[in-house]
Formats: structure tokens, sequence, C-alpha cells
């Protein structure tokens, strides 16, 4: 009697024309659309190749995206070490310049700063040229600790999806995130307004991405010489530790990406 009605009068949620362009989206592929109770925000679950994926469209997490953001998480099972980075250009080079007078200011100050994850990136990873896409590396900047293996991932498919959202849905100056990250695949991007192309287009982007980090370590891929003029080591078919090695250990975002409380059949659901 009591938990009835707590339900009662509990605050329902609110839904926004987004939410329910959301909720139609998600009816047409098949999938269920779960509803934030406080706030506007959806959540959707899904599976790649038998592995489980969260789509969710609410209130950003990030500094650098205004207001809402579109993010999708895909658990992979890759190695943990496995880390590489496609960023929108204009968003790499306005956290660069961030960086750079938070550092300043902190200096001046005395005071520590923390910086999100995706800033240390890009002062920790190296940058990979593109291969055969001129266009793509006007939009995006592609980074990672080991970088055959990021030059193997973006080929293909992935190539094609990224070009497909430069020239159809992401505008020019809109900030993206695509990563994996301790075994996930991860993608943010901003979505004030959600649209049918984008919702299609962020959630093919993810799904091929992830897809084809899971494929870049079945294949062997050229290994780096180890000084000027010395021949490669024959072919590395997995990810070597030690390329990583220089990396500092960066704050879990296992439970970061999703923050949303969510209604669904009377149960409250932390993301």
């Amino acid at each position: 009697m009591f938990q009835a009605i707590h339900r009662l009068l509990r605050p329902r949620a609110v839904a926004a024309p987004d939410s329910g362009l959301l909720e139609e989206w998600a009816e047409h592929r098949g999938e269920h659309c779960k509803r934030v109770r406080r706030g506007h925000g959806c959540a959707i679950d899904f599976r790649v190749l038998g592995r489980p994926g969260r789509m969710e469209w609410g209130p950003s997490q990030r500094d650098y995206i205004p207001r809402q953001e579109l993010r999708v998480r895909i658990d992979m099972g890759l190695p943990a070490l496995l880390e590489m980075m496609v960023m929108s250009r204009p968003l790499a080079e306005r956290l660069e310049g961030d960086a750079y007078g938070t550092l300043v200011q902190g200096h001046k100050t005395g005071m520590g700063h923390a910086l999100p994850e995706e800033l240390r990136w890009l002062s920790m990873m190296d940058r990979v040229d593109f291969p055969d896409h001129e266009l793509l590396a006007q939009r995006f900047v592609l980074m990672a600790a080991s970088a055959p293996h990021a030059a193997r991932w973006v080929r293909g498919d992935l190539a094609n999806r990224l070009m497909r959202a430069a020239t159809r849905w992401l505008s020019p100056e809109a900030p993206l995130v695509l990563m994996t990250l301790r075994g996930r695949l991860y993608l943010r991007t901003e979505a004030n307004q959600l649209e049918m192309a984008m919702l299609d287009g962020a959630r093919s982007l993810a799904e091929v991405a992830a897809t084809r980090a899971q494929a870049c370590l079945q294949a062997r891929v050229p290994a780096e010489p180890a000084e000027p003029g010395m021949p490669a080591a024959a072919l590395v078919p997995q990810v070597a530790a030690p390329a990583f090695s220089r990396l500092a250990p960066m704050a879990s975002d296992d439970d970061e990406l999703s923050d949303l409380t969510l209604r669904h059949a009377d149960t409250d659901v932390r993301l």
C-alpha cells in the first residue's frame, strides 16, 4: 500500500518533443526507449554482435558540449590497453587552447586544475594521419597510443561513416568524440535538437566503430620500427602493452557516461 502511494506521489517524467522523436525512432527499430524521471532525456538499450550497448540523450556531462548531448556506449570486450580517439578538429583546437589557458592560470595561482579526460588525451596520445582521406583530416583529429591499430581502425567502413557524418548530419562546428577506452566504445556529440538523420548516423557510426575496433585486433598490422633505418618487426596481431606504458591512469568512465535516473515499470534505474 505504501509503495503504491509512493508511486502516485513521486514526480512524473515530463515529455519533451525530442523525447517523443527518440521514442518513435526506437519503436521503428523494435527497441524500447526509457524516459528520465526528472528532466528531459531518454535511454535505449541494444546489442551489437551480442554485446550490450546503450544510447542516451540528455543533459550534457561535458563542459565542451552545451545543453543536450547524444551519447552511445558499447561494451565490446576490447583489450583495456586499446585506446584510440577521433575528435572533431574544431573541438580539438578549442580544447588545446583551453588547456593552455588552464595550465597558465594554474601556474600563476599555484592552484591545481582537473582537466577533462579527452583533453589529457590530446596531450598524451600520438596524432595519427588519416590514411588516404584528406577531407577527414580537415574535419577530424585521430590519435592513439598504437598508430598501426588506429590507422587500420579508421579504414574502410569507419572512414565511410565519418565521411557520411561530415556531409549529412554533423555540422562543421559540432563537437564529436569517438573513442575506445577500457574495453568499450564511446561516442558523444551535441544534440540540442534531435533529428532522424542524427540518430541513424550516430548509432551507425558507433556500431561500425565498435566492430572495426574488434576487427583491427583480429588482423595482423605492421609494427613500427624501433629505430630509424631498422626494419620493422614482422607483424603484430595484438596491442603491445609497452606502447601504453607512458600513459597516466585516467578517472574511470565506466559509470560516468550515464548519470540519468530513469523511470520504467515503476522502478528507478540509475545509469
